[in-house]
């Protein structure tokens, strides 16, 4: 595992929580884009050699494109992910989420939150669950 527990890029700030456990909150009002989106995924696999589960913060007023969509129910997330914990605070953010959710079934477990307690909380059972 890499030592390092926090980076900080220019739209986001990634961190190791837990062994098995990567946070990252995007920058309010950044908009996320598939590139920022592999970036991201990219960091948080050197955090963590082998799978982990991902709390995403996107506390921002987002209009993620179908492309950022298409990537987060990608194969290639899916090689390194367990399970995608989603805190959104923003309504359409959380309308958009679920209509994604049920347009393109991830493989791996998701789930959209208000807050990162409950996130983390179900994170924590999914790894209960896993054991």
């Amino acid at each position: 595992m890499d030592t390092k527990k926090k980076i900080e890029l220019d739209f986001c700030v990634i961190q190791l929580l837990q062994q098995d456990v990567v946070q990252y909150e995007l920058n309010v009002n950044m908009p996320l884009t598939t590139e920022k989106a592999e970036v991201i995924l990219k960091t948080c696999n050197e955090l963590v050699k082998g799978k982990y589960y991902l709390l995403n913060i996107m506390n921002a007023k987002l209009q993620p494109s179908a492309d950022v969509f298409d990537f987060y129910a990608s194969k290639k997330r899916q090689e390194h992910i367990i399970a995608d914990a989603f805190v959104l605070n923003s309504p359409e953010l959380k309308l958009m989420s679920n209509f994604y959710l049920k347009l393109k079934k991830p493989q791996i477990p998701t789930k959209v939150f208000s807050d990162s307690r409950r996130a983390l909380a179900w994170i924590e059972q999914m790894k209960r669950e896993e054991h």
